[in-house]
């Protein structure tokens, strides 16, 4: 999980996803963890790139949301991130505690927790 928080974000998903069953793995959760530190040791030069120069806008925040993504509860997932002079400096993804009746509901969620984020 700790490579997924700092340098590797194209992993969070995966490893947040993983992260839920550490409880009670069973061998399909272990084969794509296993698929996923295969894919890390593949692509160990690959990171975040930040620019040395600043150009764009200051500070821009992007959210999106899935609807009733998980088929188990059928809870939609927010996730936004933030760009500092076009270089990420923060980004989430999670859960939301509700399950939402539309795609609306879902965005709108989304858009609020980029708001809190972004205040």
């Amino acid at each position: 999980m700790w490579p997924s928080l700092r340098s590797r974000l194209d992993i969070a998903f995966a490893a947040g996803f993983l992260g839920r069953f550490n409880s009670n793995p069973t061998t399909n959760h272990y084969a794509a963890q296993k698929r996923l530190l295969q894919y890390l040791r593949k692509t160990a030069t690959h990171g975040i790139l930040y620019k040395s120069y600043f150009e764009g806008e200051p500070l821009v925040g992007f959210s999106d949301s899935d609807w009733g993504g998980d088929v188990v509860d059928r809870k939609s997932t927010s996730g936004n991130s933030f760009f500092l002079y076009r270089g990420l400096v923060f980004f989430t993804s999670t859960k939301q505690k509700t399950v939402a009746l539309s795609s609306l509901e879902a965005e709108y969620a989304a858009v609020a927790l980029t708001v809190k984020e972004a205040l």
